[in-house]
């Protein structure tokens, strides 16, 4: 028998085949997966640990099938963490859990120094820098029973950084004594004297971080200023305490070393960083520690005075006297009285003339020579400074902030 097959033939029975064998191949493998996640996946195991049943955990973990997966221990220790039940996350991490990131983040919520101890017990490495957050010393800054235990039975070292780049890019999180210099009120300066006491290194820049931060503080109970300063102070204690390591050359001149540090960011000295924030006391006690302002290191073409001058000029008529104030105090002369004419020029490191003191125009653009500060342009709000993984990746905006 001769069949005659046409190309529409042949495709209307391979339909018809394929709607016949679909329903059955898609039956076969719901059943197949429905299996497999029954047996991955115990149905009493998470909300024993969620109650911190550590009989019933025990008893799955030891006699039950199926089996717990990897994955469930997993769920179960963050389950176990959240909820303060110790005796069930040492047991998970005993039976193959592990201190992931999502563990160290409910730990460091919940603040419990005895969830370090189970986690240290199970082997964990409390200097660990594989978390772009930083380390748990650095995440315990403003828990002192946390970050002295970490200290003081975990041997953390206060100087680490996070080691993984960030999308691509290769920013870092901050130290922990970086983010204590930042950190407001008596929670951060009672967290430097304990890192300090532990090993912290000072950072060149730290003046720096410390007044840049202050503009982000809200629960000060005295000035933003006054606060400042008394950051500023325990730092310059710090730097005049410290004992120099040897062959150490870029620090041997001590506390000074630090108060006219020029930054490489293009920040300034802390002076300059000072003036630019309108921090009057900062700017008397750097100045009474020795910071230079005559002859001082320029910052793109302005020295200290030319600064608080550009900073007054822009701050008139915002209701910012503070600008104004400083000027006063460090030249010695009434505002009402400088005049119109022009500051003297000092030469640039370079030999040539050069000021910053002529207005942008319309007033509202800074100076890509401004202390401590960028350009608006970076799409900030005008009061919403951004601060990354510590103050040294800060986007610091130029109006708006409040003293």
């Amino acid at each position: 028998m001769r069949y005659n097959i046409t190309k529409q033939s042949l495709k209307v029975q391979l339909t018809t085949i394929t709607s016949s064998i679909l329903p059955l191949f898609n039956t076969i493998t719901s059943t197949a997966i429905m299996t497999v996640t029954a047996h991955l996946y115990h149905p009493d195991f998470l909300p024993a640990c969620q109650t911190g049943d550590f009989e019933a955990v025990t008893k799955i973990l030891n006699h039950e099938t199926p089996q717990v997966s990897t994955a469930q221990l997993q769920d179960g220790l963050t389950e176990a963490v959240q909820g303060g039940h110790l005796a069930v996350a040492d047991v998970l991490l005993s039976s193959g859990a592990s201190v992931n990131r999502t563990a160290i983040h409910r730990a460091i919520l919940r603040g419990d120094p005895a969830t370090f101890k189970v986690f240290i017990k199970n082997g964990w490495d409390v200097n660990t820098t594989e978390f772009e957050e930083g380390t748990a010393l650095r995440r315990s800054v403003g828990n002192p029973p946390l970050m002295h235990f970490l200290l003081t039975h975990g041997n953390a070292d206060p100087n680490l950084l996070s080691m993984p780049p960030m999308r691509g890019r290769t920013r870092r999180a901050a130290s922990a004594f970086t983010t204590a210099i930042v950190a407001e009120g008596q929670p951060g300066a009672d967290a430097i004297r304990a890192l300090l006491a532990h090993g912290a290194e000072l950072e060149p820049n730290m003046l720096h971080s410390a007044i840049e931060a202050s503009c982000r503080w809200r629960n000060v109970p005295m000035s933003k200023d006054h606060a400042c300063a008394e950051r500023v102070r325990l730092l310059i204690d710090a730097a005049a305490a410290q004992k120099i390591k040897e062959g150490d050359k870029e620090k041997d001149k001590g506390v000074q070393w630090y108060l006219n540090y020029l930054d490489p960011k293009k920040k300034g000295t802390p002076l300059h960083c000072a003036i630019w924030w309108r921090r009057l006391e900062t700017v008397q006690v750097l100045v009474g520690e020795g910071a230079v302002v005559a002859g001082s290191a320029l910052y793109r073409g302005m020295t200290v005075i030319q600064a608080a001058r550009r900073r007054a000029e822009m701050m008139d008529g915002q209701g910012h006297e503070e600008a104004k104030r400083i000027w006063e105090w460090l030249t010695g002369r009434r505002w009402e009285d400088r005049g119109r004419e022009k500051e003297e020029i000092e030469d640039g490191e370079d030999g040539e003339e050069s000021s910053t003191l002529t207005a942008e125009e319309n007033g509202a653009e800074v100076a890509e020579n401004c202390a401590c500060g960028e350009n608006t342009s970076t799409g900030m709000g005008r009061d919403r400074p951004y601060l990354g993984f510590g103050a040294l990746d800060m986007k610091l905006t130029l109006f708006g902030h409040n003293n």
